[in-house]
């Protein structure tokens, strides 16, 4: 038998029948038991390795994007969140898709080669398709349809 109780809420209840509200159980209950390193990724782009990729250096992202020095140095050192604006803005100026810079430069190159290739063999079996119909079409005489 459940008693109402006015102007106190569900989270009273809660409390009254379990030993923590059940609506703040998605919130951390210490600071111990939360492990804070899954929620932060080891890379969060690969800025630095795509910039030694194609040779370039701080220096030149600093002239070429326009970027301050400050800026630079510390997206350089991966010490400032980088924003869908900075990825869009070095994913062109690197002619490189934007969620390239979320790889290795080594994968992406190998991603691209992968469907060069794929349009390829496409490209290719279209055309053998194509001859092997005008071959079946030259070897009909009209009697067989």
């Amino acid at each position: 038998m459940v008693k109402r109780m006015h102007g106190l809420g569900l989270a009273i209840l809660n409390q009254k029948c379990n030993a923590f509200c059940l609506a703040a159980r998605n919130d951390p209950r210490s600071l111990i038991s939360y492990n804070a390193h899954m929620a932060v990724p080891e890379h969060d782009w690969y800025f630095v390795q795509w910039l030694a990729y194609f040779e370039k250096a701080q220096k030149d992202v600093v002239n070429d994007l326009e970027w301050n020095k400050s800026k630079a140095s510390l997206m350089f050192n991966g010490k400032q969140p980088y924003s869908r604006k900075d990825v869009n803005q070095v994913a062109e100026y690197l002619s490189l898709q934007p969620y390239e810079l979320l790889m290795m430069p080594e994968d992406a190159m190998a991603l691209r080669r992968l469907r060069r290739e794929a349009l390829t063999v496409v490209e290719t079996s279209k055309k053998l398709e194509s001859l092997d119909g005008e071959a079946s079409a030259e070897k009909r005489d009209g009697t067989n349809g």
